[in-house]
């Protein structure tokens, strides 16, 4: 499974139509795309930022629906949000205990390495944060996507509350710097959302 990710940015007024048009216009219109697994919209309720994904059978076809998805992109555009960075990634792992819903609670971990360093990278994210993340109360997902060419790594934990995700953070947070050690020291932010949409078809083969 392939992942596009966009950032955004709007008014924090500006997020419940948003969330609206991107459940009945934006991802319906991804969705009959060929290869298309599913969409999901992150937003960060105070500031306003969020990350819509779309999810992708393949690089080959992420790829093919990149001018399908320009006017979509517009769309956004005349709704009143400011369109960021796009970046395409490997989903490399997706373990779930929990079937996927909106209005859960995500923390994303933003990893810039190099690409000497990804393989180890995700072993060290399978075997050392996988069964720390499981243990911890509230836990529903685990998601990691690289890509490859850049070193980039994004890891990204879903809870069922807010609470809950922060009462992890004392827990994670020296892997965390473990991790971006192994990464050739990788710059690492951390950004906190609230999954306001997702819809996924199918799981990822890991």
């Amino acid at each position: 499974m392939f992942a596009r990710v966009t950032r955004f940015q709007a008014a924090p007024d500006q997020l419940d139509a948003l969330i609206t048009m991107y459940r009945e216009e934006l991802a319906p219109a991804v969705g009959q795309q060929a290869g298309n697994l599913g969409a999901a919209l992150l937003v960060d309720r105070t500031s306003g930022a969020g990350h819509s994904i779309t999810y992708w059978d393949g690089a080959a076809t992420m790829e093919a629906s990149e001018q399908a998805v320009v006017p979509l992109r517009e769309r956004v555009a005349q709704a009143g949000a400011q369109l960021g960075e796009i970046d395409r990634l490997e989903i490399v792992i997706q373990e779930r205990t929990q079937p996927t819903r909106a209005n859960t609670f995500v923390r994303v971990n933003d990893f810039r390495g190099t690409p000497a360093n990804v393989d180890e990278s995700i072993a060290f994210a399978r075997d050392r944060v996988l069964p720390v993340l499981k243990a911890q109360k509230g836990f529903r997902a685990n998601v990691v996507a690289v890509n490859r060419a850049t070193g980039r790594l994004l890891a990204s934990s879903i809870w069922d509350t807010a609470a809950e995700r922060e009462a992890s953070e004392p827990v994670i947070a020296e892997l965390r710097r473990e991790a971006g050690r192994m990464a050739n020291n990788a710059n690492v932010s951390v950004e906190l959302y609230e999954s306001a949409f997702v819809e996924i078809k199918q799981a990822a083969q890991v």
